[in-house]
């Protein structure tokens, strides 16, 4: 993975939701202020949650597509040669991908 220096906040955001999930929790929100580093946050996050049953792939949801296109930037630049990732838009719909 990315040798990414994460700020205390995101590590502690990230830790959060891990420990929810071990909770059992299975719908977790995180909500910090724009310029935060929230994109960064799930990247560094994908590779840390456990795989649940037949579940493997991620589904990343955003309102538009300069923020599907930050998503997929962080995602191939933080975990290269990880996952696969492609974005999904009305009619251009992409192979499958780990992380969509």
């Amino acid at each position: 993975m990315s040798g990414l220096q994460l700020r205390d906040y995101q590590t502690d955001g990230i830790q959060a939701v891990l420990k929810a999930l071990d909770d059992g929790l299975g719908c977790i929100g995180v909500s910090a202020p724009t310029g935060s580093g929230k994109t960064t946050m799930f990247t560094m996050l994908i590779p840390l949650i456990p795989l649940r049953g037949n579940a493997n792939m991620v589904l990343i949801i955003v309102h538009n597509i300069t923020l599907a296109k930050q998503a997929e930037d962080s995602i191939r630049e933080h975990l290269p040669n990880f996952y696969s990732v492609g974005i999904e838009q009305g009619s251009r719909v992409p192979h499958r991908h780990d992380i969509m």
